[in-house]
Order: structure tokens, then C-alpha cells, then sequence
């Protein structure tokens, strides 16, 4: 691919790639599993954020109630593609020498100039979140393994598909990682010293690398209260809400830095973070903030929505999240799941039940608070513009 990166040619071979691996396919007779766009192509989403090598991706969020508190970073994403890659020596009498030396960080950041974070969501067919939203209408409890056969094949579909782009934008100038859910395995356990995994790193962590977070990062959507991330857009006189899997590319090149916007890359600037700390900070409940925001938890002029709260059945959510006036209730004042002031979101109660219930069952899964919140969640047109309007503003240098 010659032609610059940009935000439009990226999800064009996203697009081409999904196509390529959906269509012809066994199952192509069924029903298509994804969102599409008018025209039937898929509703590929695309944000792009671009950083210097010696950017730190986490300032200000490591915390074991948040992102965890060792999250693979630029240095720890290279180490892993250098150790792969690296090239194994011989000498004259075909012995291994000690020179198999992968390329060092420094190094890489002598060679590149700028490393660009791609996120891409496969949002879920709008009409299939209905019916699951039906069946949990109809059920307060069990699970639909029709959802489950959903979730799944948008997932593998947007693995192969970001790992297949990942291929087609590697060259001589270019380092490509394609972040798949085997490579977030495995930068987790082959990246990071043991000493900083598991509990260490945060309860419930399973890998080190926060693929929802990037998304907030790059701009592609927003935390809800549920901490799941979605992205609401204007459509017609309304608003379109997309949700599904998300995944990432994390390319090393030599391009310069993109500070003025151009292509639809971003400059995360310490405002854009700090903006979007604020955003995903429900216990932020002012006005100034709470009118960008595309969850609509808090009320603003209307009297807000909580449909993600009580869809969740072990009650994981309300033992989660501060009340619409942004205070915890008493009984969630517990020493032990608060750091720095954020909570521990209660995987016990999220989790467990359903973790229990696979064992029986391996189709087993719930997802009704992602389901209640795209399908009838309360949206606000005026959420996407102010939001908008902000990125343009700090997402530059």
C-alpha cells in the first residue's frame, strides 16, 4: 500500500478484507452477522491516533482498578515484534552464535519516527441485537446461544480480518503488529516479566494490553457506565449506535508525526486525555462534561437512562458504578476495592455465574447490558456534536 495512511484508505482494505473473508464463505447463505452501511458493506469503524516512539501510552491510568498497573506499552509492543523476528546466526560450522540480537527499542527509535495506533470495530448486525434484546425481554434469566454463535463470528471475522491488513500494510519502511486476540495473549505472557502478571497487574486482568482503552484514546468511541465501549453518530435527523469487538494495528514507520489532524489521524495532546479521563469518570457529573458524553447514565435535560443496569442480572453493574449524582453508595465504600479513588468493578458477580454455567453449557453467555444499551439505550444528538467539536480541538498539537 503506497499511498498514505489514512483513516478513509484504512478501513477501504478493512472493508475489502471482511468482504473477502465473508463472502463465498460456508455460512454466507446465513445471515450476515455484522452491521453493513447502505450498499451492504460492512460497518467498519476506523480511528487513528499517531505518537513518537518514546510516548507512554498509560501516563496517568496505571491503576489495577483501571487498565491495570502493567500495561504493555510502545517499548513492551516492539520488544515482543523484535524477539519474533529476530534473525538467528550461524557460524561457518552452522553453530548458533550469541549474536541472535533482536533490534533494541532504542534502536527502532533511532530508525521510526512516529508509531501509529489503529482501532477498528466490527460492529454486531443492528437487527440481531434486537432479537437478542427480545429474548432478554422474554428471559430473566438463562442465554441465548444464538447471541453467542454472534458474538463469536463477528469476533473471528475481525481477527482474521485485522490480521490479513496487517500483511497488507508490512514492507520494508513499515513495521506492522497486528493486535488479534492471540497477540494480546501473547504479548501478555511473552512480554512481560512474570513479576508484573496476573493479580499483580490487576484482578481479573487476563492480558496486559487494554484494547477498549485505545479505542477511547484514538477517538473511535466512548466508555458507557457499563465500561463497555460504543460509538453513537449522526445519521439523518437521528443517532446511530454501533457496537462490537474491537481490535487494533500498532504500525512503526517513518513517516513524520501527524499534529495537524490531516487524514483523520489524531495527536492524543495531554487535553484530549485529560478530556477523556474526564468522560469516562462518572463521578464527573458537570454539565460542560456530561453534555459530550454518548452515555446518557447522568441526566442531563432529559431524566437519563439506566437500561445497562438493570439488564445485569448477578447485579455486577449496580455494585459498580456511582449513582446519576456521581457519589457511591455506602455499602460500596469497601478499602479494599477502591485505588487512588477508582473502584474495582465487581468481576466476581460479572463473571462468575457465567463462568460456572460454561462449564455446563460452553455457549453460555450473557451480554445483556451491551445488548439493552444498543438497542434502547437513550441517545443524545447533541452528545455526538459537542463531542466532535472537542476532538477537533485537542485531539492536535
Amino acid at each position: 500500500m503506497n499511498a498514505p495512511l489514512s483513516c478513509s484508505s484504512l478501513t477501504d482494505l478493512l472493508v475489502e478484507n471482511v468482504h473477502a473473508l465473508t463472502t463465498g464463505s460456508p455460512s454466507s447463505g446465513q445471515r450476515i452477522q455484522y452491521a453493513t452501511d447502505p450498499g451492504g458493506h460492512p460497518a467498519i469503524r476506523v480511528a487513528a491516533a499517531n505518537v513518537p516512539m518514546e510516548y507512554d501510552l498509560w501516563e496517568g491510568l496505571r491503576n489495577p482498578a483501571g487498565v491495570g498497573l502493567h500495561p504493555a506499552g510502545i517499548r513492551e509492543i516492539w520488544e515482543f515484534y523484535a524477539w519474533r523476528t529476530a534473525s538467528i546466526r550461524r557460524d561457518e560450522s552452522g553453530r548458533e552464535t550469541m549474536f541472535t540480537v533482536p533490534l533494541s527499542y532504542e534502536e527502532a527509535a533511532l530508525r521510526f519516527r512516529r508509531v501509529l495506533i489503529v482501532s477498528v470495530m466490527l460492529p454486531f448486525a443492528e437487527e440481531l441485537l434486537q432479537e437478542h434484546n427480545r429474548f432478554i425481554r422474554e428471559h430473566a434469566r438463562g442465554a441465548s446461544w444464538q447471541f453467542s454463535h454472534l458474538y463469536e463470528e463477528v469476533n473471528d471475522t475481525l481477527d482474521r480480518a485485522i490480521l490479513r491488513t496487517g500483511m497488507d500494510l508490512s514492507s520494508e519502511q513499515t513495521v506492522v503488529v497486528a493486535m488479534d486476540r492471540r497477540a494480546m495473549d501473547d504479548i501478555s505472557t511473552q512480554a512481560i516479566p512474570l513479576t508484573r502478571q496476573g493479580a499483580v497487574h490487576g484482578p481479573e486482568k487476563e492480558v496486559q494490553y487494554p484494547q477498549k482503552s485505545v479505542a477511547v484514546l484514538t477517538g473511535l468511541g466512548q466508555f458507557g457506565v457499563s465500561r463497555f465501549v460504543f460509538r453513537d453518530e449522526m445519521e439523518g435527523s437521528g443517532v446511530r449506535r454501533l457496537l462490537g469487538p474491537i481490535r487494533s494495528l500498532v504500525i512503526f514507520d517513518e513517516t513524520p508525526l501527524v499534529e495537524d489532524g490531516d487524514g483523520g489521524i489524531l495527536y492524543p495532546h495531554r487535553r484530549w486525555r485529560k478530556f477523556l479521563f474526564s468522560l469516562a469518570d462518572f463521578t464527573k457529573t458537570a454539565e460542560e462534561i456530561n453534555r459530550c458524553r454518548f452515555c446518557s447514565y447522568i441526566p442531563l435535560l432529559d431524566k437519563g437512562c439506566g437500561m445497562c443496569i438493570s439488564a445485569c442480572p448477578p447485579g455486577a453493574l449496580i455494585r459498580s458504578t456511582p449513582c446519576p449524582k456521581g457519589e457511591y453508595r455506602e455499602d460500596l465504600h469497601e478499602p479494599k476495592r477502591f485505588w487512588r479513588g477508582q473502584l474495582q468493578f465487581d468481576y466476581e458477580l460479572c463473571r462468575g455465574d457465567r463462568k460456572r454455567m460454561a462449564t455446563l453449557f460452553p455457549e453460555w453467555r450473557c451480554g445483556r447490558c451491551i445488548t439493552r444499551c444498543a438497542s434502547g439505550g437513550r441517545r443524545r444528538r447533541r452528545a455526538v456534536e459537542e463531542y466532535e467539536k472537542q476532538k477537533k480541538k485537542l485531539a492536535v498539537r
